[in-house]
């Protein structure tokens, strides 16, 4: 046949390495979209921070890109939930179940974190897209068979499934602060969504990479004390507030990222990241709130504006101080 057809052999054979090159060059593509978008995104993961570079190459390999348009839902509150969702790029809006907003989610924001560790099996928040959003999907069915090789990791997630147990039954963080209540189901929904830190004496509280993609959150000393910092730990104004157990247990994480401050421990730390989001979505998944809520309420908006006062004062006389180009940079709004 190929000495009958030549002419047709050597068309068949051209078409076949151009597909081969098309193949090649979108597998190129594919690689360094892999490496470059998805894996420092799936590293941002709380649940995955300790994995090594090679295991998280690994579960990202087989991901796809989930494309939403505007106006489409990513998925509804009330579904079942078995997989962790990462927001390539894009933005969509969170909404309770009866449909009030509670936040606004951008590229690098994770969500499902909970349903991967087994711990919650259904979505909290209906995600509407604001404009053509693309996400990759980590099911709990394929992270399982892919931790099977690596028995480190599997017991990594197992530990923090248990801790957060643990913190359930403690009602940590709200169960810390003065507020008289008792270990209800919001106090535990909220201890569900809460990431507890531990710092030791000069330890810098870390502000995860995607926190501005995320909401906003609040940290929650449950013991211990920290300072709050400006600029040079050595200038005079530091630390420019001092936050702890008690009525001055709540710093607001965006304003330390909009005044480029940071929290470090004075004496060993025990505390917790809490979204402003998961914490309106506990309150509003039960008929009546709870009457401690009034008094955190109170706490939080009186820690807001503190750490804000604070804050601006000492930014303001920071600058004056340096030259122009070492100034801090212009304030950026943290969505809620």
């Amino acid at each position: 046949a190929v000495q009958k057809h030549p002419d047709d052999c050597k068309a068949l054979e051209m078409q076949f390495q151009s597909r081969s090159q098309k193949n090649a060059e979108a597998e190129a593509i594919r690689r360094e979209w892999i490496g470059k978008t998805v894996m420092p995104m799936l590293k941002n993961c709380q649940i995955f921070q300790d994995f090594s570079t090679k295991l998280i190459a690994k579960i990202a390999a087989p991901l796809l890109k989930i494309s939403f348009a505007k106006g489409q839902n990513l998925c509804v509150a009330g579904d079942a939930a078995e997989s962790l969702m990462v927001i390539i790029d894009g933005e969509v809006e969170a909404k309770s179940k009866e449909g009030k907003p509670v936040a606004r989610l951008m590229t690098s924001a994770v969500t499902g974190e909970l349903a991967i560790l087994g711990l919650l099996s259904f979505r909290t928040a209906t995600l509407t897209a604001c404009q053509p959003t693309d996400t990759v999907v980590v099911t709990s069915v394929g992270l399982r068979q892919i931790l099977k090789s690596s028995e480190a990791a599997s017991k990594h997630l197992q530990k923090l499934a248990e801790e957060r147990s643990a913190q359930i039954d403690r009602g940590f963080p709200i169960l810390s602060l003065p507020l008289g209540a008792s270990n209800d189901v919001v106090v535990r929904t909220i201890a569900l969504h809460s990431t507890r830190c531990i710092l030791a004496p000069g330890e810098t509280w870390r502000i995860p990479d995607n926190a501005a993609a995320s909401g906003r959150h609040l940290w929650i000393f449950a013991r211990g004390r920290a300072g709050v910092m400006v600029g040079p730990s050595e200038h005079p104004m530091n630390p420019v507030q001092t936050v702890g157990t008690g009525a001055m247990a709540i710093l607001p994480e965006w304003l330390c990222m909009q005044y480029e401050a940071r929290a470090v421990a004075s004496t060993p730390v025990d505390a917790f990241r809490v979204s402003c989001m998961d914490i309106q979505l506990a309150t509003l998944s039960v008929r009546t709130i709870p009457t401690w809520f009034q008094l955190f309420l109170g706490l939080e908006r009186e820690a807001i504006e503190n750490t804000t006062a604070k804050l601006f004062r000492a930014k303001a006389v920071i600058d004056m101080n340096r030259p122009k180009a070492q100034m801090l940079k212009p304030l950026k709004k943290i969505r809620s």
